[in-house]
């Protein structure tokens, strides 16, 4: 296959290496050139060989028409293919704009072609338009029209369709229209399908009292249907209608209304208050729900260094004849800048939940959720610099139906911890511990600590040393009445050492160690105890225009054993050489997995680019 292909790819290169002539700085013609090829394979019992040719060419032409006018247009084609018989292509794929301050012009058409191993031939041919236009002082269009046809005739055929208009006047008064309608045509079955969403939206901003007191409504009204045309004769033969109709399978419309109302009290005071009421109506199926907001917030500033917010908000949905169901929220927050060295957060949340089900009582439940976060910064430069963050989360969640005094059916719970630590006295030394607990039906208790130094001397060298220890307890439930789960135990050490040498500019030497220890203990037994470790040595080496990197990692598998796997030797080169106009890159890739039997794979790999 190759020698055909190469030729082809080698006389289009050669024409747009004479091209370039005319294609200098000031010429509006641009010219890419894009060749990849790649060769892979497989040692072992199977024998297999892959073969990957991907060429990729582009014409484009950009130049201004007047001074806030310009026209682009462009011309691609990229053909990819896989062994002998798999085969990609994208062409033509063409397109042309018009670009202005004002309006908007773009035509486009694309063809995609896929030719299988299995002699099957699939593909696209696409057609699309877009008209935007942006005058300064009148409403703003946007227009779009989509075309898609499969090469297969016993496909459908897709038009799709959008329209989107908007109007401000100074950020005062905004108005929005847009309409998308999609139509799915069946060439040889009496049957299509028609989608069409409409959305309309206008929006209110006003300041009363000079900027004491805003007003702000939003109202949007959204529609979607779907209608399908039927022939009669298809689904009754025996009819005697020979007309076709549309049948409307989906017809939804939603309204939502937005209320806003902000107060600045004083300049350190502020109220908002905010109803929002969602209405969706399904009309074939006859299904409506109702869905009520309100919000209250406020937020006193109480000296230069601490400000506090608080917020309420209830939220009741109705689906009718389904359920009913009604939450409230209580926040509060607090922060707190005392000193440039200390820096307080923290915010309290309270959440109740109650599920009225309309078609069964035993689906009824009450849920609520307590929340604790906070965060604290300080900076001491003379001893250390520390951020410590938690996350306390309780949960209960109780049946109404089966017992009212019973108490609490279940119970969540989640904390976490997490501080980060700098030490000022040793350069460079970080430490990064974590406590996790959750309980639900288990109960988890996980510590992990990260410990990092780096150490550099001069510019020349830099040292890198980072292990991280965990641990983890795992309580399962009851598997039965009387017998205790299994208690599960967790124990991780990773550990990573890197140096990296660069004794010139243009070349650098790194290496690296990494050693991985997993243990896993259920009820006083060991399940799994292994040891990881891993070797990687890289350079790059630049000497203009060449650059050439590589790149050899050996992984010490200690599962070999239990999993059938094995050791993993991998070696990567890559050389790239890089002028003006154009660059060539090969690469190689060869693994060994010492497994049983062996199994090698090697890639080589060439790339060409140019553009002009």
């Amino acid at each position: 296959m190759g020698r055909r292909n190469f030729s082809i790819v080698f006389l289009v290169y050669i024409i747009i290496f004479s091209l370039s002539s005319i294609a200098r700085a000031s010429s509006p013609w641009r010219f890419n050139f894009d060749l990849k090829y790649e060769n892979e394979k497989t040692d072992d019992a199977q024998k297999d060989e892959t073969d990957e040719l991907q060429h990729e060419y582009q014409v484009r032409y950009s130049a201004p028409i007047s001074l806030e006018t310009k026209l682009e247009s462009e011309l691609k084609a990229k053909i990819k293919k896989e062994s002998s018989l798999s085969e990609t292509k994208d062409w033509p794929y063409w397109t042309f704009r018009v670009k202005s301050r004002l309006y908007g012009f773009m035509l486009g058409y694309k063809e995609t072609e896929e030719e299988k191993e299995t002699a099957e031939v699939t593909g696209t041919k696409n057609a699309y338009f877009d008209l935007k236009l942006q005058p300064e002082y009148l409403p703003s269009v946007n227009v779009k029209y989509d075309f898609e046809r499969k090469i297969d005739p016993n496909q459908p055929r897709n038009h799709k369709f959008s329209i989107n208009s908007s109007y401000n006047i100074k950020n005062f008064f905004k108005i929005r229209l847009n309409y998308q309608g999609e139509k799915t045509d069946y060439k040889n079955q009496p049957t299509d399908i028609k989608e069409g969403d409409f959305l309309g939206q206008i929006s209110l901003k006003h300041f009363i009292f000079h900027n004491k007191l805003r007003f702000d409504f939003d109202y949007k009204y959204e529609e979607e249907g779907e209608k399908e045309e039927k022939d009669p004769q298809v689904i009754d033969p025996n009819s005697l209608d020979t007309d076709t109709y549309w049948e409307r399978s989906h017809d939804e419309s939603i309204r939502t209304a937005i209320t806003k109302l902000t107060y600045k009290i004083t300049p350190d005071t502020t109220l908002t208050t905010h109803y929002e009421k969602k209405n969706e109506k399904e009309k074939v199926e006859g299904e409506d729900k109702e869905k009520n907001t309100f919000w209250l917030n406020v937020n006193q500033k109480i000296c230069s260094y601490i400000k506090v917010a608080g917020k309420y908000k209830h939220e009741k949905n109705h689906d009718e004849g389904i359920e009913e169901n009604q939450n409230d929220i209580y926040e509060a927050q607090v922060t707190a800048n005392p000193s440039k060295w200390l820096d307080l957060r923290g915010r309290v949340k309270f959440e109740s939940k109650d599920i009225d089900s309309l078609t069964d009582d035993k689906e009824d439940k009450k849920e609520n959720n307590r929340t604790l976060e906070g965060t604290w910064k300080s900076n001491f430069p003379q001893f250390f610099k520390a951020i410590n963050t938690f996350n306390i989360k309780f949960s209960k969640e109780k049946d109404n139906f089966i017992d009212p005094n019973k108490g609490d059916d279940s119970l969540e719970r989640e904390e976490h911890y997490k501080w980060k630590i700098r030490l000022t006295p040793i350069d460079n030394f970080n430490l990064a511990p974590e406590y996790n607990v959750s309980e639900e039906k288990s109960i988890t208790h996980e510590f992990k600590t990260t410990m990092s130094y780096k150490l550099y001397c001069a510019s020349r060298m830099k040292i890198g040393l980072s292990h991280t220890l965990g641990r983890k307890r795992v309580k399962e439930e009851e598997q039965a009445l009387g017998v205790p789960g299994p208690k599960i135990k967790e124990y991780n050490d990773d550990t990573k050492f890197n140096i990296k040498f660069i004794p010139h500019q243009n070349l650098i030497f790194s290496t690296q160690i990494i050693r991985e220890a997993n243990k896993t203990i259920t009820n006083g037994n060991v399940d799994q105890d292994e040891v990881n470790l891993s070797y990687a040595f890289n350079y790059d080496w630049r000497f203009n225009p060449f650059t050439w990197s590589s790149s050899f990692k050996y992984d010490d598998r200690d599962d070999d054993n239990k999993s059938g796997g094995g050791d993993t030797e991998t070696f990567e080169s890559k050389l790239t050489y890089k002028i003006k106009n154009y660059d060539v890159t090969a690469n190689y890739k060869y693994t060994k997995t010492y497994s049983i039997p062996h199994d090698k794979k090697q890639r080589i790999g060439l790339q060409l680019r140019a553009h002009y």
